[in-house]
């Protein structure tokens, strides 16, 4: 019939067929690939939303600390007259706090004028969504003076708590940028994937190798 036997084939009459045994292997290996990926990914979301949570609770204690040194700094503004001594003062502690390069502690006004923003990386301006800034003055008519927000600083996305301090008239918002706050469990979740398609691909290396050591014996061409 003319059949010729190869290292993962047979030829008959020209025509190579694998065998449903390799083809079993292979659907194998895309199932633990596709199943591995999947896992890690469901694993980083779950482990996001842990992480986002227990940081909103520590943004709403940085919040409040720094809360309570405006109150301060507005009783001293009483009294030196030196509203950009105080302000400046409210910057200088905020950043105490600020353990990421883009977190950012933003004071301003109803008309969405900043008044101080601290930050380990300073712009030389900053603007805020009109969208964001219309939801807080419309919860401020309705009595509600703090929230979690996400919102746009300048081009980059947000998220956080504000409160709005009476004294100063002003919104004080502590928050950090999106894409700065995943990029740890991002590379984690890379570093994970690329071990495991490493470890599949050695699996696989070694299967072939087996394989070939296999065939070259049983037709003794070594």
């Amino acid at each position: 019939m003319g059949i010729e036997k190869g290292l993962f084939f047979k030829k008959i009459r020209g025509t190579r067929v694998f065998p449903v045994s390799l083809k079993i292997v292979i659907i194998f290996i895309l199932f633990i690939l596709v199943s591995n990926f999947t896992t890690n990914y469901i694993n980083i979301m779950l482990g996001r939303e842990y992480q986002l949570r227990l940081t909103k609770q520590l943004l709403a204690k940085d919040l409040k600390d720094i809360y309570g040194f405006a109150n301060t700094q507005y009783e001293i503004y009483q009294f030196s007259r030196d509203k950009k001594g105080s302000l400046d003062n409210i910057k200088v502690r905020a950043l105490f706090d600020l353990k990421n390069d883009k977190a950012v502690l933003a004071c301003f006004d109803k008309d969405g004028q900043f008044l101080t923003v601290s930050s380990p990386t300073e712009k030389t301006s900053y603007s805020i969504s009109k969208d964001t800034l219309a939801k807080m003055n419309e919860n401020l008519l309705q009595g509600k003076t703090e929230d979690f927000v996400t919102t746009k600083i300048g081009e980059e996305d947000y998220f956080g708590v504000y409160k709005f301090n009476e004294k100063w008239e002003m919104y004080i918002y502590r928050a950090e940028e999106f894409k700065e706050f995943y990029a740890e469990s991002t590379r984690i979740f890379i570093r994970i994937s690329i071990i495991k398609y490493y470890s599949i691909c050695i699996c696989i290396q070694i299967c072939i190798i087996y394989r070939e050591i296999s065939y070259l014996t049983k037709y003794r061409i070594i």
